[in-house]
């Protein structure tokens, strides 16, 4: 998995979607052979992704904690789009 991924899913596109700890986010598209990374995070501020997907796989819900002392935790909506 791309970036040392903790979380790799489908969309309802069949595309395939991996998270590491920064937040990185990487996507392959159906029928493709590489990743693409979508978002990159040079400093690792969020920790532990998990990802928990909405009904129709169109929308991901990645909750992560911060990897300092803070105790903070941050939830983010990825919207899912059909790769090309």
């Amino acid at each position: 998995s791309p970036d040392s991924a903790t979380e790799i899913f489908t969309d309802q596109w069949n595309n395939l979607w991996s998270i590491s700890s920064g937040l990185s986010i990487f996507r392959k598209a159906h029928g493709d052979s590489s990743w693409k990374r979508i978002i990159y995070a040079d400093a690792k501020r969020q920790c532990y992704p998990k990802v928990a997907l909405n009904k129709d796989r169109s929308i991901a819900y990645i909750y992560s904690q911060s990897c300092d002392d803070s105790n903070t935790v941050s939830v983010h909506a990825l919207e899912l789009i059909p790769g090309s």
